[in-house]
């Protein structure tokens, strides 16, 4: 059964880490540093999967160190208070799965009463407004995480996915600095964030924000070699009911130059024309119009 072509390669965001291709090297670093509790920030540049990398890490923490993974991420907003009641949700439904079954109307309550006992406050979740109001601390809230790991005796790891967009909050300083100070050195919560080389190097490892004295700074590269692409491809070419020549896999391998949305953009497109064209091989035109296709939408986007 040939597979949908948006499923073999994927384009625009965070993949599965069944899906991702290379990085395997990337992951087990991540996940080497968090098991030893060492904070890690993972900066790049945009569109080459520090998602990705920090999803596949965190699912592992998760099924061979049985973490519980909290994941955040950072809204667009002008304030914290948003961030903060995404931390509470993502608290109050690893705390209380067995209700969150029973429905919203259930577990809503489950979830206020419970907060309200920690916090002091019974936050409406509905809205970053009716939090605000209800006087959410920031720091407690950023606390919840050591809560849920007290509460079930198991290791939290906080991963908070572009972090960088709290420069933009009016209260950013504030978050960023109680941050580092609630988890420097925690034993039972390891805080994992990712970023853009541009706003996270820039801005939040200096003053007035200092996240670098919380975390561990790695690096994700901007290329995945092109062994590890020609592999993969060929596979999911064959997935898609598809062949593809060694000379007409070069050429999408150097459209791509080993980037990563380069690439799997032009083989998703090349892909896109050879089964419009019904055919069973990969011809030149495919390639030629495919690559044209992947230009337009790169330029684009």
């Amino acid at each position: 059964m040939m597979l949908e072509l948006g499923l073999l390669f994927p384009v625009g965001g965070p993949v599965e880490p069944a899906q991702m291709v290379g990085r395997v090297g990337d992951v087990q670093d991540v996940v080497e540093l968090l098991v030893e509790h060492v904070p890690v920030m993972l900066s790049g540049a945009r569109r080459i999967g520090k998602t990705t990398v920090c999803n596949a890490a965190c699912q592992r923490l998760h099924d061979e160190h049985d973490f519980i993974v909290l994941e955040i991420e950072t809204p667009e907003r002008s304030t914290a208070a948003g961030f903060c009641e995404l931390i509470a949700a993502r608290y109050a439904r690893a705390s209380l799965t067995d209700a969150a079954r029973q429905g919203a109307r259930v577990a809503r309550p489950i979830i206020e009463s419970l907060i309200e006992r920690l916090l002091g406050v019974r936050p409406d979740l509905s809205s970053v407004t009716d939090a605000e109001q209800a006087g959410l601390s920031r720091r407690s809230a950023l606390e919840l995480p050591i809560a849920l790991a007290r509460e079930s005796g198991r290791k939290v790891v906080l991963f908070l996915d572009e972090l960088q967009r709290a420069v933009n909050y009016a209260d950013g300083v504030g978050l960023v600095s109680d941050l580092v100070d609630i988890y420097a050195g925690h034993g039972d919560v390891v805080v994992l964030v990712d970023g853009s080389d541009m706003r996270t190097l820039g801005e939040l490892t200096a003053e007035p924000y200092n996240l670098a004295k919380l975390t561990k700074r790695l690096a994700l590269s901007e290329r995945i070699p092109r062994e590890d692409w020609r592999g993969a491809l060929r596979g999911r070419y064959a997935q898609a009911g598809l062949n593809i020549s060694d000379r007409r896999l070069e050429r999408v391998l150097d459209f791509g130059a080993e980037h990563p949305y380069r690439t799997m953009c032009g083989a998703l497109e090349v892909a896109l024309k050879a089964r419009a064209l019904a055919l069973h091989t990969v011809d030149d035109f495919a390639i030629d119009s495919g690559l044209e296709a992947a230009r337009a939408r790169i330029d684009d986007s």
